[in-house]
């Protein structure tokens, strides 16, 4: 598909494995960017980041909506590299905050490059 789908499907994923079962909990995402990228391998890759924001409430079982003050959890950006090998989907998958420094940036992307998915022979039975 292209880059913007792909980034819909890393997406969704995220949100349902950030899925929470605690009261008063809500996640929020934000597709940052989705780019397509052949690799030095000469295969295609997707490098997408995606920003999850998780908020909550102060007191989610009050009965009183002006006790109930909802704040932000935490911020997170999380960063994947998708190939497909061998007939299969890969993934790479880097997490950092998203007020992370230029230099953490710069490694986490040069991680990203660096992912290959490699064709495999079956083994013999």
């Amino acid at each position: 598909g292209t880059p913007r789908e792909e980034a819909d499907f890393v997406n969704q994923k995220l949100l349902d494995e950030f899925l929470s079962t605690r009261i008063g909990v809500r996640r929020k995402s934000d597709v940052v960017n989705a780019n397509e990228r052949t690799g030095a391998d000469g295969q295609l890759y997707y490098d997408v980041a995606v920003r999850v924001r998780s908020y909550v409430d102060s007191n989610p079982l009050s009965p009183n909506p002006e006790d109930r003050q909802e704040y932000q959890e935490w911020d997170r950006t999380m960063r994947t590299t998708l190939g497909v090998s061998n007939g299969r989907l890969y993934s790479l998958r880097l997490q950092s905050r998203t007020a992370a420094t230029d230099e953490a940036l710069e490694r986490a992307s040069a991680v990203g490059k660096s992912f290959r998915a490699f064709e495999i022979e079956p083994l013999d039975e």
